[in-house]
């Protein structure tokens, strides 16, 4: 071990190695986290695997979970036998598609033409108290961060695909405003309109709380059309 600052093995075989590891933890039965460069880096609660370089706040599987890759930030693995691999992904989570949040995206109204030819949708996401960014934004003064707004509208937009449009992906964020505070128990209104097509779509959504406007939101999608 070279270097290794903070770095605690696991309480049963668990395994750390590697130059330059900084508050690596061990998993408590058999975790494995290796690499260089590692930056707060755990171990799966059982039998989880962390590793690659450069990895940064990477936590494994609370069981059987594989999290691997080059350059990771902010992955997560799924709860039972999840995987997450690759290179450079960010706010990975094992069984839904990439988000730093846990909140649930309800179709409110489905993305349909209106009586104007304007693709409209609109779905509700419920800000739950136990999203894991309160503690540190802010302590003591917990505000739902703008990049998880915008994840909202994100996964809003996966959820209520124009019609015609399959496997959407999102390629952009043309441009963002914040307008209001967003804060824990908050229930977010999102009103999407699509426009485009031939495989490129553009979601332009408004974001309201109860209190009134949050943000304005627009960004941009590859999509197959069927």
């Amino acid at each position: 071990m070279t270097g290794a600052t903070g770095v605690r093995g696991a309480e049963s075989g668990g395994v750390v190695a590697g130059p330059g590891a900084a508050g690596v933890r061990g998993a408590e039965s058999g975790g494995v986290v290796a690499g260089s460069g590692a930056t707060g880096v755990r171990g799966a609660e059982s039998g989880g695997v962390v590793a690659g370089s450069g990895a940064a706040g990477v936590r494994g599987a609370e069981s059987g979970g594989v999290v691997a890759g080059s350059g990771a930030a902010g992955v997560r693995g799924a709860e039972s036998g999840g995987v997450v691999a690759g290179s450079g992904a960010a706010g990975v989570t094992g069984t839904r598609p990439s988000s730093p949040i846990a909140a649930r995206v309800e179709v409110v109204r489905p993305a349909a033409a209106d009586d104007r030819g304007k693709v409209r949708a609109a779905t509700a996401v419920t800000v739950g108290e136990d999203e894991a960014v309160f503690p540190g934004h802010y302590p003591g003064f917990p505000i739902f961060p703008g990049v998880c707004v915008i994840e909202c509208v994100h996964l809003s937009g996966l959820r209520t695909p124009p019609p015609g449009a399959a496997g959407l992906e999102l390629v952009a964020v043309e441009s963002t405003r914040f307008l209001s505070p967003v804060f824990p128990g908050d229930r977010l209104e999102v009103d999407l309109v699509w426009t485009g097509g031939s495989g490129t779509w553009r979601c332009a959504a408004k974001v309201a709380t109860e209190r009134g406007a949050a943000a304005q939101v627009r960004l941009r999608f590859t999509a197959e059309e069927a």
